[in-house]
């Protein structure tokens, strides 16, 4: 059978790219450097049909490989009514609080490293200090509707 050789099929008068390599070969067969985690085979032992999903791939083998997290469908209240966002997310006005409070025992470093400065800290406001809100009896007032329009003029 008549096979073509390589610049067979060029077009006369073109100038534009030639590929330098013939790529007929396989490209998957080819073994070169790829990039994949060591040891990893595609099955993390311990791990069936979890519910194990939102994490990085070693914090989730590091849960499974040491059996911390709940095996089974009938999950607890505490896990249950958890979601990913209460999980991964604290509030942040008390972690800026507990930040504050661990500035003064910080070097100057890791201070510079975590971006906090005097000026960032004056702005805070303590929510702890807050007046509480009263209670809808102590608001009630025996006035009637013309006496406080008195009061007010």
């Amino acid at each position: 059978m008549f096979q073509a050789e390589k610049g067979a099929n060029a077009i006369p008068g073109y100038t534009g790219f030639i590929p330098s390599q013939d790529y007929d070969q396989d490209l998957l067969q080819i073994q070169g450097n790829r990039n994949h985690i060591p040891n990893y085979a595609g099955f993390v032992p311990g791990i069936k049909s979890e519910n194990l999903f939102g994490k990085t791939f070693g914090k989730i083998t590091l849960l499974s490989s040491t059996h911390e997290h709940h095996r089974g469908s009938d999950l607890p209240a505490d896990i249950r009514y958890k979601s990913e966002i209460k999980e991964a997310y604290c509030d942040q006005r008390d972690q800026r609080g507990r930040d504050i409070n661990l500035y003064g025992k910080l070097d100057s470093e890791t201070s510079k490293a975590l971006a906090y400065t005097l000026s960032n800290l004056t702005h805070f406001e303590q929510t702890n200090n807050l007046p509480k809100r009263c209670d809808s009896k102590d608001r009630q007032s025996t006035l009637t509707y013309e006496e406080a329009l008195q009061k007010l003029k």
